[in-house]
């Protein structure tokens, strides 16, 4: 594992709860670093999600594949927890896929890596809860950010997000924003005269 990498995944753990270096160090034996190219499937729809990947630089998107092709129904950035939620903690298949919409490098951990050890430690609460208020946070934020519409959606999430704009095709605006062709083709067009 690069050692900028590590020491991100140290950061953010350290920023999410109070776990010591200790317990931090002794997670890290089972975080394995992947490096994926652009359009990589990370996740394919129909499997179990069974992996918590931390992402350390690129954008990774979620889509579902409905009539029509597939649907962004949401999107990960740096220091984002990617996993299919619903699917890993269930153990059932997905009818989500990860897409990496950029080259994209993460920080991998397969559920039941921890060690047994680990599984019994009370900072293995702390990091789980400090996990999920972390994950909740984000969620909840680029939720608001995709019900606020086309127009503000798109400054928000270029804040929120950064570099994540450029890589958005004209489906995937649809999808996300929940608009027509269209009308993103219409906002498209106004907004390059602007």
């Amino acid at each position: 594992m690069d050692d900028k990498y590590k020491q991100q995944l140290i950061d953010f753990l350290k920023e999410i709860s109070a776990a010591s270096d200790e317990f931090i160090n002794s997670l890290l034996w089972a975080v394995n670093q992947k490096k994926v190219k652009k359009g990589t499937v990370i996740n394919a729809s129909g499997t179990v999600d069974i992996s918590s990947r931390f992402l350390c630089v690129g954008i990774i998107g979620l889509y579902q594949e409905k009539d029509g092709g597939a649907s962004l129904e949401h999107l990960f950035g740096a220091s984002d927890i990617v996993r299919e939620f619903h699917s890993y903690y269930t153990r059932e298949p997905s009818p989500y896929f990860l897409l990496a919409m950029s080259d994209a490098v993460f920080l991998q951990i397969d559920r039941g890596q921890e060690g047994i050890q680990i599984r019994r430690s009370p900072e293995l609460l702390q990091v789980d809860n400090g996990l999920y208020q972390y994950i909740l946070q984000r969620r909840t934020k680029l939720n608001a950010i995709r019900v606020a519409g086309l127009e503000k959606g798109v400054e928000q999430l270029k804040d929120f997000l950064p570099g994540a704009y450029p890589l958005l095709k004209l489906k995937d605006l649809t999808s996300f924003f929940n608009c027509s062709i269209s009308t993103v083709s219409r906002w498209k067009r106004d907004t390059k005269d602007k």
